[in-house]
């Protein structure tokens, strides 16, 4: 498997935190808004949580995630949890990506999630999941994945395909909303 990471020259220094990976993913794990609040108080606004993954660091607060995002990324090293992800997300993954190839496939994205994009794709999201919505029945067990994929999947259907119909129309076949049942 090639290397999904590179050798980083000088690390950002590490913020406080508490030690011991297994303790503190399980206290996490247990508690996530408990367990943050109480790094807080211990460690500050920016803290390095160790996680059987690799470590985390933790923004508190809205400036200290401006700090974090103002670092370049360079001196954070690798990405997290690669070994564990790279057989979900696959290893050209951009979430795991670092350095250079980083950069460059982040490149070819931007324009695609550009805010303006974005919010002239709102209405679609929307409609695309009150449409989705009215296909599910009180009581009913779902599988989330596929009803999000199907959302996903109406809202990006032009442009994988420029003869298809607009995202608001656009329903997962199979499934007829219930206002057509009547």
């Amino acid at each position: 498997m090639p290397a999904l990471t590179q050798t980083v020259a000088h690390p950002a220094p590490r913020p406080p935190g508490p030690r011991l990976a297994p303790l503190q993913t399980a206290l996490y794990m247990r508690d996530p808004s408990g367990y943050t609040r109480r790094l807080r108080q211990r460690f500050g606004d920016i803290v390095a949580m160790p996680s059987m993954n690799g470590p985390i660091v933790l923004a508190m607060t809205s400036e200290g995630a401006k700090e974090i995002l103002a670092t370049p990324m360079e001196r954070f090293g690798e990405a997290f949890g690669a070994d564990t992800l790279s057989p979900v997300l696959g290893e050209g993954s951009l979430l795991l990506l670092t350095g250079r190839r980083h950069r460059a496939e982040r490149k070819l994205l931007s324009p695609t999630f550009h805010g303006n994009r974005m919010r002239a794709l709102s209405e679609a999201m929307q409609d695309a999941t009150a449409d989705r919505m009215q296909t599910w029945t009180p009581g009913e067990k779902i599988n989330l994945l596929e009803e999000m994929q199907a959302i996903s999947n109406a809202v990006l259907r032009p442009f994988w395909s420029p003869k298809s119909k607009s995202p608001k129309k656009t329903k997962s076949p199979g499934k007829t909303p219930k206002s057509a049942k009547k």
